[in-house]
């Protein structure tokens, strides 16, 4: 059975945002049989999702920094 391209990465934020959703679960101490949804886990914590808008700011950062010292090449 083939796989085809995009098939296995349809959407790379998708497992950082189940990660943070687990995060807060833990933190809640939740327990895995609760059926909450991931809105009453957010208004729970007093939080909306974060951790990929704060990794996409930091890759941002990291790759100005980069290309202002023009060594892109060192990374490759």
């Amino acid at each position: 059975m083939a796989v085809k391209p995009g098939q296995l990465q349809q959407r790379p934020g998708k497992a950082l945002e189940a990660a943070e959703m687990w995060f807060f679960r833990r933190f809640l101490r939740i327990p895995r049989t609760a059926h909450q949804t991931n809105v009453s886990v957010l208004q729970g914590m007093g939080q909306e999702r974060k951790l990929l808008c704060c990794i996409e700011q930091s890759l941002l950062k990291f790759l100005g920094h980069v290309m202002r010292k023009g060594e892109l090449e060192v990374l490759f």
